[in-house]
């Protein structure tokens, strides 16, 4: 399994995925200081809450293109050569999508870590930002990540050309952000993007006349993070039993 992690980490190499995720972190990073630059702060009561709203409608915005083009890369080595068969004459079908699963997962793994840790650096210099707020985070996007993951590499696998699961994962984005302005039931909850919404514990209240906007958090909820990561089971258990039949009618 080992050596199957790192054959798929060299077909990577040269395909810049880190660019991708370290570019989205930079947009996301340069929003989130577009945010508290000159900010008055008589105008809001919390900032930390503020900046994790942000970071969590960016990501809404821009990790979902950046979750689909990773699954379609760690896929399409194999596709576009029709070399699925000679692999798996030398390995389990299962190390070869556990491999490609594990990949993935390390890669988005870091991407919600580092988020997690500027979120914290910056949120000191505005007042403390707790350690379960900032786990509450984590777990937040990571989660959502691997849902998005497991979904477009489902998508990925079973298509001959890429374009199609990047234009889902387009389209995905859009209604990921439309999820936050609708009612919570049931486009959050039915869709795979809207979970950055879902699983957000933050409210805010907005005064049009005073101009003052009051942050607040609610309770998280864990009902829902049940239910995703019952959604990430069940389309891992689909990746592998497609995956095999696949292989076995090769």
């Amino acid at each position: 399994m080992i050596r199957a992690i790192k054959a798929e980490r060299l077909k990577l190499k040269r395909k810049h995925i880190q660019l991708m995720f370290l570019a989205a972190f930079f947009v996301s990073a340069a929003w989130i200081g577009y945010c508290v630059y000159d900010m008055d702060m008589s105008r809001l009561n919390y900032m930390p809450a503020m900046i994790t709203m942000n970071f969590l409608i960016m990501n809404t915005i821009l990790s979902p293109i950046i979750i689909a083009a990773l699954a379609s890369r760690i896929s399409d080595v194999e596709l576009s050569g029709g070399t699925y068969k000679w692999i798996a004459c030398m390995q389990s079908p299962e190390s070869i999508i556990y491999s490609k699963i594990i990949t993935g997962v390390f890669q988005i793994f870091v991407y919600a870590a580092a988020q997690s840790i500027f979120l914290y650096i910056v949120c000191l210099m505005y007042g403390v930002l707790p350690w379960y707020k900032v786990l509450q985070f984590f777990i937040a996007v990571f989660f959502t990540f691997f849902e998005i993951f497991i979904f477009q590499l489902n998508l990925s696998l079973w298509s001959q050309s890429q374009l199609t699961p990047l234009f889902i994962g387009i389209a995905g984005t859009f209604a990921g952000l439309f999820s936050w302005f609708l009612p919570q039931i049931p486009l959050r909850f039915v869709i795979p993007w809207g979970y950055f919404a879902a699983l957000c514990n933050i409210g805010m209240n907005y005064d049009s006349v005073s101009r003052f906007a009051q942050y607040y958090y609610t309770k998280f909820p864990v009902l829902w993070l049940i239910v995703l990561i019952a959604a990430i089971i069940l389309g891992l258990a689909t990746i592998l039993k497609k995956f095999k039949n696949k292989i076995k009618n090769l």
